[in-house]
């Protein structure tokens, strides 16, 4: 029985959500948009598959932004058979691959990802990619064969025919989806390899460094007396460095475990304002004599509500920490109140800002400010990547705003629950 209309649009969209499936397979956080061509008309190619867009209407801007790139590209023989970077949202990256099997164009594949391609991430597209123009290209020779049964005097000649075409892109698939297969699982076994090393080093360090830092408090407490002012400002400057080296050790175990699905929710009356203070209070004397201010815009009163009182107690000490470390003079202001079940918070400082091209990449693991600032603002990279692991953790959302010379504002919100006392 020959297939309607609207049977075989459907499998080309199961075959167009196929390819954008594994796309966020390959780049978690990533975008996908898969266009095909009708193989009985010229119109533009059409949009039939979108992932990582917050909305429907999200990804279709994205693809009508994207459908001049894609038409020219098609259009393009010469041009068919090689990926093409363009524009595709504000600080995206983006390329474009046809989905061309042997001379037959089928449509196109567009990747968006904030961090880029490398050569093993393009390559693995391009394995995708393929793979979905010969997925199509053998729903056609089946749509083909569909029509012969039903028009064709010579039924078993074409069948034959079709036979061994299917046959061969059959073995062309199976081919492309081991390689495929492969590239996954040296992707994620780099990641485990990633993954094992940081943690293992974290843990390696924490005892010779903790044993530091207990000698340096020894060395105070005991002969301080003894020592020069300069030498006392010395021990104390490293017995800084080595908490800070510790909390970011500290901070990669911690973000190990909640990517590993170790962390749990512990609901519990707490106290907003100590929080707060007790952050303040942690930074500021591990900082004394910095032309610093830190102050607080709390609503008052402030009720007892339930959350993780640690997982919040985490994210507001680093976030006050980071706002110290890159704030040379000013005042850093922690505004906190409720909206609702929302817990609504923000850490404003005044110092150095954050370019508009750094901002995309300011959660991601190792990223920091820059190279210039780098040797000057020591830290792991972790912090943030952190912050935004435990405020998901709590079903919460974070964002940044700032201005490169005129300070940043880390803002997040979570849900609470009342307090049952």
């Amino acid at each position: 029985m020959a297939q309607s209309e609207k049977t075989r649009s459907d499998q080309r969209t199961a075959a167009a959500r196929r390819a954008v499936s594994q796309v966020q397979e390959l780049i978690p956080g990533g975008k996908a948009l898969c266009f095909i061509v009708n193989p009985k008309n010229t119109q533009p190619p059409k949009l039939r598959s979108a992932i990582g867009y917050s909305s429907p209407e999200a990804a279709r801007d994205a693809a009508a932004a994207i459908e001049p790139s894609v038409v020219q590209l098609l259009a393009n023989p010469n041009a068919r058979n090689e990926a093409a970077s363009t524009a595709l949202g504000e600080g995206d990256d983006a390329i474009v691959m046809p989905l061309v099997f042997d001379t037959r164009v089928h449509g196109a594949l567009a990747v968006t990802n904030a961090r880029g391609f490398d050569e093993q991430t393009q390559s693995t597209l391009a394995e995708v990619a393929a793979i979905t123009a010969a997925r199509l290209d053998h729903q056609i020779a089946l749509e083909e064969l569909d029509f012969e049964r039903t028009t064709s005097a010579d039924r078993q000649a074409s069948e034959e025919r079709t036979a061994a075409e299917l046959q061969k892109l059959s073995e062309a698939l199976f081919d492309r989806d081991l390689e495929v297969l492969r590239s996954q699982e040296r992707l994620a076994e780099a990641d485990r390899f990633r993954d094992d090393f940081l943690v293992t080093l974290s843990r390696e360090l924490r005892t010779p460094i903790g044993d530091v830092a207990e000698s340096l408090i020894s060395l105070l407490s005991g002969e301080a007396g003894n020592l020069p002012e300069a030498a006392i400002d010395l021990v104390r400057r490293a017995l800084d460095q080595s908490h800070s080296l510790l909390r970011a050790l500290q901070n990669v175990l911690e973000l190990r475990r909640i990517r590993h699905g170790e962390v749990h929710v512990e609901l519990r009356d707490t106290k907003f304002r100590d929080i707060v203070e007790g952050a303040i209070y942690d930074i500021q004397s591990a900082h004394i004599g910095r032309d610093i201010s830190i102050e607080t815009d709390l609503q008052d009163p402030f009720p007892t509500i339930r959350t993780d009182q640690d997982k919040l107690s985490q994210i507001l000490t680093q976030l006050v920490e980071n706002a110290v470390k890159f704030t040379h003079r000013g005042k850093i202001v922690v505004r906190g109140e409720l909206d609702g079940r929302k817990l609504l918070c923000e850490v404003e400082d005044s110092g150095i800002g954050i370019s508009a091209d750094d901002q995309p990449f300011i959660f991601d693991e190792f990223f920091q400010v820059d190279d210039a600032h780098s040797t000057q603002y020591h830290g792991s990279g972790f912090g943030l990547a952190l912050v935004q692991a435990l405020v998901k953790c709590l079903d919460g959302e974070i964002e940044v705003r700032s201005e490169l010379g005129h300070g940043t504002t880390v803002a997040f919100s979570i849900p609470i629950e009342p307090s049952r006392s």
